[in-house]
């Protein structure tokens, strides 16, 4: 089990596709799919950070 401050400094892996403006990610070992468009890799991290912290909500 994780301690909170080792929990807090996870973050995804985040691939970005450029040409067809897709992007994935790998959190905890588990790979997901981001809906939607992305042009720049930090629009995809804010999306898959926001997409861990539902997930850490959830498990």
């Amino acid at each position: 089990m994780m301690t909170e401050p080792e929990a807090a400094k996870e973050r995804p892996a985040v691939s970005l596709n450029p040409l067809n403006h897709t992007a994935s990610f790998v959190f905890r070992g588990h790979f997901y799919e981001l809906p939607g468009k992305y042009f720049n890799i930090g629009e995809a991290n804010k999306a898959a950070e926001e997409k861990c912290r539902e997930i850490g909500r959830i498990r």
